[in-house]
């Protein structure tokens, strides 16, 4: 396995037909595939679903504890430029790979 309780998990990110997709290749997150046509709920899902997978691949005794390497707010304006630098006649679908600190279980 890849980043056993430290560094980056990578997380891919994708807007689908009104609904922001987040999902992973990396060991420690298989499984992970999180959609909500809210962004932040989305993103926010990310790390709670991230806690359970990274707890249950390691069988660790205690909850693991990721977060985002990025903020929300600028994950958001970077979505939110893309969105508005679009055509009018291109439909966005703007995608980025993104990164969640693994600090490997919760004290």
């Amino acid at each position: 396995m890849t980043n056993e309780g430290k560094g980056q998990i990578k997380v891919i990110y994708k807007y689908v037909d009104g609904a922001h997709f987040f999902w992973s290749q990396d060991d420690l997150a298989k499984g992970l595939c999180v959609a909500s046509q809210d962004p932040e709920t989305a993103y926010n899902e990310v790390t709670a679903q991230l806690n359970v997978l990274i707890t249950h691949h390691l069988k660790l005794p205690k909850k693991a504890s990721v977060k985002p390497a990025l903020p929300y707010e600028a994950f958001f304006a970077w979505l939110q430029k893309n969105i508005e630098e679009a055509s009018p006649s291109f439909s966005p679908i703007p995608s980025a790979s993104l990164s969640w600190a693994s600090l490997a279980q919760a004290a």
